[in-house]
């Protein structure tokens, strides 16, 4: 199955991974074959992409190393309460609710250890928040998990990292999803988010475990102290922080939004890459790419030799050697027979690019020709 923009979307197409809104409601399951009524219904539920069955991506195979039902289930719980209609303070029952939860997040993380984190989820447009922390939560506990950190520890970042955006509930909504750039002044207003989640989750009753609250304050510090609110820098920052940080970054940056697309997961990837010591801790953003595919199961790419393949699986540690699907040569003739390679098994290749949607659509129609 392959990925695709909404607006490429067409009847007679096949489903081929599930979409959920935050209520845990589903909106089309895997194997339905779209029509105009069906289509027309997931544009207003503003659905901004589909996974689609092609016979040219049947070999890949979307994996996700959480189940989808707790995925749903977790998405909805911080719907249910980030979406109060007043201060959304945590009570004891959300409390055990969140630790209930996250719980059971990293024990299926811990069992799929060995799945690397390349699903690129899809998102309804106004659920961005709900599904962006839950999302958060996974990225954090998978580097941790990579890191050796026992379960207590993980038990109190998945916490913090689950509710790290629980101030964004004290901004105004028409600056959180403003389609242009924000003013000075509105951009003041949203680095507030920080501190708000950390006074929200401290003024619970009871409070919500202080080191989990400071990751709410911290995870838009940065190592080179030009992050906020309180600019810190280095060792100024928790590392669990810092983890919290990277996973809201490259969540955020690869993630479909109301005002644009989202960024290339190997762009991201790259940038986190080139910023040891300087956005993040080297070692700590080490452990977060180790786990974390630049190119999502799926994706097609163009090699140094020229030729076009389609990811087909990246094994855990080696982010930039996924298995391929070669389907044309280095003079651009499109293989009758498809070629899989192992591109850790081929140190003189590289990935070289990677298509958009549109210029995939292009690539089968002269497949077709």
């Amino acid at each position: 199955m392959r990925k695709i923009y909404f607006n490429f979307v067409k009847p007679g197409m096949t489903v081929g991974y599930p979409v959920y809104n935050s209520r845990g409601e589903l909106l089309i399951n895997g194997g339905i074959v779209l029509t105009r009524r069906v289509i027309e219904k997931l544009s207003q539920h503003g659905v901004p992409a589909l996974y689609i069955e092609d016979d040219l991506f049947k070999d890949v195979e979307i994996k996700d190393v959480l189940d989808l039902r707790t995925r749903v289930e977790a998405v909805n719980l911080v719907r249910s309460v980030f979406s109060r209609n007043y201060a959304p303070k945590i009570s004891s029952d959300d409390t055990d609710s969140f630790k209930g939860v996250v719980s059971k997040m990293m024990r299926q993380l811990l069992k799929n250890r060995a799945i690397m984190v390349d699903l690129v989820d899809i998102r309804c447009l106004d659920d961005y928040l709900f599904s962006h922390c839950v999302n958060v939560c996974v990225l954090s506990l998978v580097t941790a998990i990579h890191l050796g950190y026992d379960e207590t520890t993980l038990s109190i970042l998945g916490m913090g990292a689950i509710l790290h955006d629980m101030g964004k509930t004290m901004i105004p909504k028409d600056i959180l999803d403003k389609p242009g750039k924000l003013t000075d002044e509105e951009y003041e207003i949203v680095k507030m988010h920080p501190l708000h989640g950390y006074e929200l989750l401290r003024n619970s009753k009871p409070p919500v475990n202080n080191l989990s609250a400071l990751l709410s304050l911290q995870h838009h510090e940065r190592f080179n102290g030009e992050g906020y609110p309180a600019g810190l820098s280095k060792e100024e920052i928790h590392n669990l922080s810092q983890i919290v940080g990277m996973a809201d970054m490259f969540d955020a940056m690869t993630s479909d939004r109301v005002y644009r697309r989202g960024y290339p997961p190997g762009e991201v990837w790259e940038m986190l890459a080139a910023g040891g010591d300087y956005i993040f801790k080297y070692e700590l953003i080490q452990a977060f790419l180790y786990n974390v595919a630049p190119y999502s199961s799926g994706s097609v790419v163009r090699l140094g030799s020229n030729e076009i393949g389609i990811v087909i699986e990246t094994r855990k540690g080696l982010p930039l050697h996924p298995r391929l699907k070669i389907i044309s040569d280095s003079n651009g003739i499109f293989l009758k027979k498809p070629i899989f390679i192992e591109l850790w098994e081929r140190p003189e290749l590289s990935i070289k690019k990677v298509f958009s949607c549109e210029e995939v659509d292009e690539l089968k129609l002269l497949l077709t020709e």
